[in-house]
């Protein structure tokens, strides 16, 4: 099974590098405007990349946080309901 810790890691690393992904192109956008004009600036796009990669770094956090829960079958949970015999005499 995956280490939580390594979940939160990875979610966190994630986050900010699309963090960084973005602030990197904002300041492309802003020196491409200052030495070309804003045409050139307008033809920068980030794509569907960063946005995808926020939205798994959502996911591992939140995987990160979910408690695990063990499946049992129904006669398992059958047995451990039951008290336990008693002692013989």
């Amino acid at each position: 099974m995956i280490s939580k810790k390594l979940l939160s890691v990875a979610g966190i690393s994630a986050e900010l590098s699309s963090a960084l992904f973005f602030a990197g192109m904002n300041r492309l956008k802003n020196v491409l405007a200052e030495l070309l004009g804003l045409i050139a600036a307008f033809n920068v796009d980030t794509g569907i990349g960063p946005a995808i990669t926020i939205t798994g770094g959502m996911i591992l956090l939140f995987a990160s946080a979910v408690r695990e829960r063990t499946l049992t079958s129904p006669e398992d949970r059958a047995k451990k309901a039951l008290p336990p015999p008693p002692p013989p005499q």
